[in-house]
């Protein structure tokens, strides 16, 4: 079971080790997704003592939720290729109905299913938004880390929303199905802190004004 924790972590960390070195010349768009990384370092670690300790690592998913749906929406604001209007309504509402869920629907100690699928609706809704955006406007776009960030951020978030908002569907061949979907979760996720990694990586060696900040 530690290494479900620790893995993360290692993928994790050249892109902290990188990104707070350099922070202060990376543009406002790249930023938010440092602190992102070091948001996710904070929740693995904690997640591993609510684990060891108390056996529920819920209350940590469901604080969790909250600062990234906020994470997300820093990172929107500031890149080019977003409708801001749009995002501040989706986010307030986002973290709205989240807390709305957390406080009368599935409370701290209960894994917070609607509130992933809030999380998951909202990430794809602009990521996708911001990749059709970047795709038209740029180019060369597969050697710039933002596209990769977006993209899996798309296809992880679609996949976390294909389990969770079908994990409650009683068949017998389903659930088969679903658990084996389930299995590969895990290794979508490590994709995913990887693409982090890899846009504070790449954007770290880019210009200051050459991609993705908007002003």
């Amino acid at each position: 079971m530690l290494e479900y924790y620790i893995i993360p972590l290692f993928i994790l960390l050249p892109g902290i080790i990188v990104g707070l070195l350099r922070i202060h010349s990376f543009d406002k768009t790249l930023k938010p997704i440092v602190f992102l990384t070091i948001l996710n370092i904070f929740e693995i670690i904690i997640s591993y003592y609510f684990y060891s300790t108390f056996q529920n690592t819920q209350p940590v998913t469901h604080i969790y939720s909250f600062f990234y749906i906020i994470n997300l929406w820093w990172f929107f604001y500031e890149y080019k290729y977003t409708d801001r209007v749009i995002l501040a309504i989706s986010s307030m509402v986002t973290i709205l109905l989240i807390f709305a869920n957390t406080v009368f629907i599935e409370d701290i100690y209960i894994f917070p299913s609607n509130s992933v699928m809030l999380v998951c609706i909202y990430t794809v809704g602009h990521s996708m938004n911001a990749l059709l955006k970047t795709i038209e406007n740029e180019t060369d776009i597969f050697r710039k880390g933002f596209f990769w960030f977006l993209l899996m951020n798309i296809l992880f978030f679609t996949f976390n929303f294909f389990i969770f908002g079908t994990a409650n569907l009683e068949n017998n061949l389903f659930d088969k199905l679903l658990f084996s979907f389930s299995s590969i979760l895990l290794p979508f996720a490590y994709l995913q802190y990887l693409s982090w990694t890899v846009t504070i990586l790449i954007n770290s060696s880019l210009k200051k004004t050459v991609y993705g900040n908007r002003s």
